[in-house]
């Protein structure tokens, strides 16, 4: 934030307009809050994204207002995408953060106020600490309650909860239909950009018990998968062979003794994509298999025994590609290695990289946890409640993105902390909830102070050239 400032002195009147200017600001960003503009932009954010949200004319708004409006909305969105429910805490906090600056007359009563409220944060986050506990699915059902959603969006989503991992969460999508409904799709399901199914002369691929290998790598010669054609040209059984990538001599080979039913051998290409760059690695978890690592050095020949393993049921239809299992892989290690691939999500370094560059790797982090979830739920919300509750999507995806936080952080009963802390009975008095995750409040916490602490040293505001 504070390389939109210049370091000079703040003249009376330039402090009273930031006053102004802030004064107002807090309530356009309660606004922008209730409207769930937030909610709808974060998971397509960008680095234009407050451009693309709001516009200010220059003859319409003055210097203070514009980059007080900027620092204020941009915070909100990061926090927001941080930790669901995040930038309504930020907000009520920056607002009482706020509530004396019009008695600061100096700057090194500025500077000074950082501290103590740096010491407040710590103070609060002490007194909420003891209060913090493991949710559990009651817990759960009271934050979809306090949403004030229809009846059949309740009912449908007590049903999603009783049965998914919270972590992995659930797809949320609009329907043309009148009812919202439930759809269940079962298996590991992933896309091949590569994949043509045409080029074999068929739209659709299912088959039972099919042998898999996996090579990460890329196989340029036949000669690499000589034993590979031979053998399943014997056993006359399917496979699917999943690599890097192959070389146009390997697709042609496989594509015309396919034509001519002398192999039934599909081949996915997986590429060099982010996407896929630990897909092997998955696959190994998911399936207790091992594969080639060309790069390694590994023989695909000589260790044709060791990388081949079954899966019950392969279903590949246009780019999609499904691997299902009939007994349902719930082992210790499986869950354990979802719930680390989950948890890298909170390990990022935000620091060395944008807002764009952080979205998209989290994507990839709930592509991944998604893929290895063996059942995924997608609620498609029906006209009817649409109608009730416009924002009814956004709302619901809030709530998704909030159950990763409270499964993994806790939740907090704020109205059970018996405390006379200013900053905590600003969260009882000023948001009409009672439980929140301890991520949000961290968060929001963390946010306020650093737009404050963006505005306190701020000694000349400038606007942003657009």
């Amino acid at each position: 934030m504070e390389r939109f400032l210049e370091l000079n002195t703040f003249s009376i009147h330039e402090r009273n307009q930031v006053v102004k200017s802030i004064i107002e600001n807090i309530d356009y960003s309660k606004t922008l809050i209730e409207k769930d503009c937030l909610n709808n932009i974060t998971h397509t954010i960008s680095k234009d994204v407050v451009q693309n949200l709001i516009y200010f004319k220059s003859s319409e708004i003055n210097t203070s207002d514009s980059v007080v409006r900027d620092i204020i909305v941009r915070e909100l969105i990061r926090c927001e995408e941080k930790a669901s429910g995040g930038s309504m805490v930020m907000i009520v906090i920056l607002s009482k953060f706020l509530e004396n600056i019009k008695n600061i007359k100096s700057r090194t009563e500025r500077i000074k106020s950082l501290e103590t409220l740096k010491d407040n944060i710590v103070h609060a986050c002490s007194e909420i600490s003891p209060y913090v506990e493991k949710a559990d699915i009651k817990d759960i059902k009271k934050i979809i309650k306090y949403n004030n959603f229809s009846k059949d969006i309740n009912r449908l989503l007590y049903g999603i909860i009783d049965e998914i991992d919270p972590r992995n969460g659930c797809n949320v999508e609009r329907g043309n239909k009148r009812k919202s409904y439930v759809e269940k799709k079962s298996g590991h399901i992933f896309k091949s950009e590569n994949l043509n199914l045409q080029l074999y002369n068929i739209s659709k691929w299912k088959k039972e018990n099919v042998s898999c290998i996996l090579v990460d790598g890329i196989i340029e010669r036949v000669s690499q998968i000589n034993h590979v054609l031979e053998l399943f040209s014997e056993k006359r059984s399917p496979l699917i062979l999943i690599c890097r990538k192959a070389s146009e001599e390997v697709r042609e080979t496989i594509r015309i003794n396919f034509l001519r039913n002398t192999l039934d051998i599909i081949l996915i290409e997986v590429g060099f994509e982010l996407d896929f760059i630990h897909f092997f690695n998955d696959m190994s978890a998911l399936f207790s298999c091992d594969y080639a690592n060309i790069k390694k050095g590994d023989v695909i020949s000589s260790m044709l025994k060791d990388i081949i393993f079954s899966i019950d049921n392969v279903e590949i239809e246009g780019k999609i590609v499904t691997l299902r299992k009939n007994r349902n892989n719930s082992s210790i290690f499986l869950k354990n290695y979802i719930s680390d691939v989950s948890s890298t999500r909170y390990k990022i370094d935000e620091s060395s990289m944008d807002i764009e560059e952080l979205e998209n790797i989290k994507k990839i982090i709930d592509s991944r946890v998604s893929f290895l979830s063996s059942t995924r739920s997608t609620l498609t919300i029906g006209v009817e409640d649409i109608s009730y509750d416009p924002y009814t999507i956004s709302k619901i995806d809030k709530l998704f993105r909030s159950l990763k936080d409270i499964s993994t952080f806790g939740t907090v009963s704020i109205k059970n902390i018996k405390t006379n802390n200013d900053m905590i009975m600003t969260i009882k008095k000023s948001i009409n909830k009672n439980i929140f995750s301890q991520k949000e409040i961290f968060e929001g916490f963390i946010s306020a102070y650093s737009v404050y602490k963006s505005l306190i040293k701020a000694e000349k505001i400038f606007t942003i050239d657009r």
